[in-house]
């Protein structure tokens, strides 16, 4: 036993060292080129002597990534990167370049007078956020990093770094901080001047999903082709796994569709890529087996958070030992009283982003979202899957506790996505939506499809429907008569056949509206 202990480590020191000259190789060739073009992008040695690898990555095809961040005094400028592309045969292929130019000339201070849990007070301040306690740092490693809690202001902790950031031309030393707010969804990479405390620049993390009510309709011809080429031969995970492994079974509105409107519910298996979810979408430690029967895998934890507390509320779907997630689904009804087939829809789609834009490139070396790197391409950036919540907030919202500051709602009717570094969990926030449509529905044509937002009162004929009853539905026509002002439609009808049980559109003006109305409701359309 010892000795094949011995033998192991011995194997592992040697694999490490190759993967070490490998990548040194990768970097001089890196180095070389770019002293070789420093002109062209009008550099100075001295903008380039002094760079960090931020990563190191080589496909399976041999094609090695290199991420540059150009630093001074060993500190790195934000967003100064160059991605150096070097194919099989160690000859460069491609440069992208964002290093700042004369970098020394640039500097406008380097000053540090404050701590980083002053940047973190700092940063609140600037959010106008007012802050009880004190942040305590309870990590910092060798480069620097460090890290900060404040429960009361975010909701995981704080990481912390010195970098510069580029304002005006001028480079400022900053605190760089990631704020995963408590008090909303939002993630934001705020930096903070280090000499004085003040605010530099933000970015928010979190992408937005905003609709209105409008925009939701029924769309022709929106198949995926790219999903569609990706799915021409799926292979099944159960010819994949070993004898006796079961595929999880689900009741999906499956891809293409994009929503209900768009196709019925299919029984789908965990098998369309097998290639990058070789053990099923339940699987978390690589060998052959479920982990968990919920809801919750090596990509995704889809479950409800109602009260939103990023937190499961403790009702995890569950397949069962079969994993058979085939529940019903009453779309007249309350969408949470078809909960566990909502969540089984909502982790179902997430594994499926996760698989087809893996196949894509977006791989685990590239920093894809899961529990376990199975290839071992990519040695950190493991227990980042994404945390999927259904129904988010929902709780707060009927008790009107998501009020923004003019008194509107912030937990209904939208959909956010939080994303930090590699090895951090991807937040997916799935707010409740009330389906408040309009009084009318226009089918076609395509470019003004969906519900009307505004409307006026009509001065005659039938009661426009409110908007939780059921809407005037159907397709726009344009009417016209036989005079020089067709539109205005004052006579008779020309195309009374292809108007006929369509939703009219006659220009205002030139004739009382009334006359407009007797005249042509009592055409024989």
């Amino acid at each position: 036993m010892r000795q094949k202990i011995y033998i192991i480590t011995i194997m592992c020191f040697i694999q490490t060292c190759l993967v070490f000259g490998q990548n040194q190789n990768k970097l001089d060739i890196a180095l070389k080129y770019i002293e070789k073009n420093a002109k062209t992008w009008e550099l100075n040695t001295s903008d380039f002597t002094d760079v960090q690898v931020s990563s190191s990555v080589t496909s399976n095809k041999g094609i090695t990534y290199l991420y540059l961040n150009q630093t001074y005094d060993n500190i790195p400028v934000r967003n100064a990167m160059m991605t150096v592309i070097i194919a099989k045969n160690d000859e460069v292929v491609s440069v992208g370049n964002s290093f700042v130019s004369d970098l020394k000339s640039k500097i406008s201070h380097n000053k540090k007078n404050l701590q980083p849990e002053s940047a973190v007070l700092a940063a609140a301040d600037h959010l106008g956020i007012q802050i009880k306690g004190r942040p305590q740092v309870s990590s910092r490693n060798d480069l620097g990093k460090y890290i900060i809690d404040l429960p009361e202001l975010t909701r995981s902790p704080i990481p912390a770094e010195l970098k510069y950031e580029l304002k005006e031309d001028k480079l400022i030393l900053v605190w760089n901080l990631n704020l995963y707010m408590k008090s909303n969804s939002d993630f934001w990479d705020i930096n903070i001047d280090a000499a004085d405390g003040s605010f530099v620049s933000k970015h928010n993390l979190t992408v937005y999903c905003k609709h209105h009510k409008d925009a939701f309709a029924k769309h022709k011809n929106c198949a995926i082709e790219t999903y569609r080429k990706l799915n021409s031969n799926p292979q099944s995970v159960s010819n994949v796994l070993s004898a006796g492994n079961i595929a999880a079974k689900y009741n999906v509105f499956a891809l293409p569709a994009e929503s209900p409107n768009h196709g019925g519910r299919t029984i789908v298996t965990d098998d369309q890529f097998p290639a990058v979810s070789p053990f099923g979408w339940h699987d978390t430690n690589g060998v052959d087996g479920a982990e968990f029967f919920i809801t919750k895998g090596n990509n995704v934890h889809a479950y409800q958070d109602k009260d939103n507390n990023d937190d499961s509320d403790g009702l995890d779907t569950d397949g069962g030992a079969n994993l058979n997630f085939d529940f019903p689904i009453d779309l007249t009804k309350d969408p949470r009283q078809s909960a566990d087939a909502s969540v089984t829809n909502l982790f179902y789609m997430v594994n499926m982003m996760h698989d087809v834009t893996a196949t894509l490139g977006f791989t685990e070396e590239f920093g894809n979202f899961q529990k376990k790197n199975y290839s071992g391409m990519a040695l950190d950036g493991e227990d980042d899957y994404v945390l999927a919540q259904a129904f988010d907030g929902i709780t707060l919202h009927e008790a009107k506790q998501d009020l923004d500051a003019n008194g509107n709602p912030t937990l209904i009717n939208n959909a956010n996505f939080s994303i930090s570094n590699d090895g951090f969990y991807g937040v997916m926030q799935m707010y409740f939506w009330d389906n408040d449509g309009g009084a009318i529905s226009i089918d076609s044509p395509e470019s003004i499809k969906g519900f009307i937002a505004e409307y006026g009162t009509a001065q005659f004929g039938g009661v426009i429907p409110k908007n939780t009853e059921p809407p005037t539905t159907g397709a726009v026509v344009i009417a016209r008569d036989g005079s020089t002002k067709p539109t205005a439609c004052c006579g008779p009808l020309k195309n009374g056949p292809e108007v006929s049980g369509k939703i009219a559109l006659i220009d205002r003006g030139f004739v009382i509206l009334v006359i407009k109305y007797i005249g042509h409701n009592n055409q024989e359309l």
